[in-house]
């Protein structure tokens, strides 16, 4: 199994990160950080050259690992950076992942994230021949939930206050999949 580095949307192409992105990804993410850091922990953190660097070494080495499969999102027409996104979690011997997903300010409300939703699910259908595929976002991410069913994705439950918060308070999860032999 050969995992691409490179996937192509009509608007899109998702590529593998490199530790020269870091300089690209620490711009792109900076508008985005007020609103996600509700919702994604290590977007608390300073948004420093040497974060992002860390981040995507850490990335580059569970590619390795076989355990994800994060990308950059590229809008073919402009070229910016519009979102990072990724099949998190991976265990082959299960059949199973979960996307994660951000995108910057510029590409909400735009169907970038659904798009490339789509992409990966298709990639760990295909490639990674995976048989359950899940979408996680707190029950108060409702721009997340609302990707997650435009694409077809089931609500299985919420993990009621399975997350620790920085301010010790507990949320809670909601649980989205496709199911090989249900939904695909």
């Amino acid at each position: 199994m050969t995992v691409p580095h490179k996937l192509e949307t009509p608007r899109l192409i998702l590529r593998a990160m490199t530790e020269s992105d870091a300089p690209l990804v620490q711009t792109a993410i900076e508008p985005a950080l007020d609103h996600l850091r509700q919702w994604i922990p290590w977007t608390l953190a300073e948004n420093t050259l040497e974060f992002n660097l860390q981040r995507i070494q850490e990335y580059e080495s569970d590619w390795l690992q076989g355990k994800s499969f994060c990308y950059l999102a590229i809008e073919k027409e402009t070229g910016d950076i519009v979102g990072m996104m990724g099949l998190y979690g991976v265990v082959l011997k299960s059949r199973y992942c979960h996307i994660g997903f951000w995108v910057t300010p510029s590409a909400e409300g735009r169907g970038i994230a659904s798009e490339a939703v789509n992409c990966l699910f298709q990639m760990g259908k295909d490639v990674l021949l995976l048989d359950r595929i899940a979408v996680m976002c707190d029950d108060r991410n409702q721009r997340s939930a609302a990707v997650a069913r435009r694409t077809g994705f089931t609500l299985e439950g919420v993990m009621r206050k399975d997350w620790l918060e920085p301010d010790g308070t507990l949320s809670n999860t909601m649980i989205f999949s496709k199911v090989r032999g249900i939904e695909f």
